[in-house]
């Protein structure tokens, strides 16, 4: 494994156990993640994520909370 493949599965795992906990503190259940892939129309292979909240504003709340966005800037 190079250390780049290393470093982004760090990243990626530190992401996860970070958003997972912000998406359960803003009420939110996560329903699906991960599996293949098959990118289609713009070419874009993302991960899936499916998660459920009980409102819009719940939705955008978790989006925006601290908590959150500390697990998009994870090292």
């Amino acid at each position: 494994m190079t250390c780049d493949v290393k470093r982004r599965a760090e990243k990626l795992a530190a992401y996860n156990k970070l958003a997972h906990s912000a998406v359960e503190a803003g009420s939110g259940r996560i329903l699906a993640h991960g599996g293949r892939v098959v990118a289609h129309d713009a070419g874009i292979a993302e991960r899936p994520v499916l998660i459920e909240f009980d409102s819009f504003e719940q939705t955008v709340a978790a989006h925006g909370s601290a908590a959150y966005q500390e697990a998009l800037i994870a090292p």
